[in-house]
């Protein structure tokens, strides 16, 4: 596999899966703001809002896909144990990247999708309690 394809595959599969876990962040917080603030959930989430959080989230994606790519951070290398072209991780450079990587779109978008999801249960729990307890007066 030429070195140009790699790079190239290697960037649109970190891309996608990069957008795809942090966009799953994303919507778990959008469907937290509309369960906790019914009312003003309109307000907190616009049209332009939305539109910006996804294009800074392109961009982010992007800006991390293209750097390994950079001299001196190891680029995309084929691996044939999964049949992609991954990261190369072994220079200081690359292994401090990886590691920035892993903790800004990895690990906190997962910890944010735990954190939010859990809150939204605890307030539906909580709602549901008061829709409960409101019925029972009548």
């Amino acid at each position: 596999m030429s070195e140009a394809w790699c790079a190239t595959t290697g960037i649109v599969t970190s891309v996608t899966v990069t957008m795809s876990v942090v966009m799953v962040m994303h919507l778990t917080i959008d469907r937290f703001v509309a369960v906790r603030y019914p009312v003003r959930y309109r307000h907190f989430c616009t049209r332009g809002r939305m539109v910006g959080i996804i294009g800074v989230t392109w961009l982010g994606a992007i800006f991390f896909s293209i750097f390994p790519v950079l001299p001196g951070f190891g680029g995309y290398r084929f691996k044939k144990s999964v049949c992609l072209c991954l990261k190369q991780i072994g220079q200081e450079r690359s292994g401090t990247f990886s590691n920035i990587y892993n903790a800004l779109c990895v690990a906190f978008p997962m910890m944010m999708v735990v954190t939010f999801s859990c809150a939204m249960i605890l307030e539906l729990r909580r709602k549901s309690s008061v829709g409960k307890s409101n019925h029972a007066r009548r």
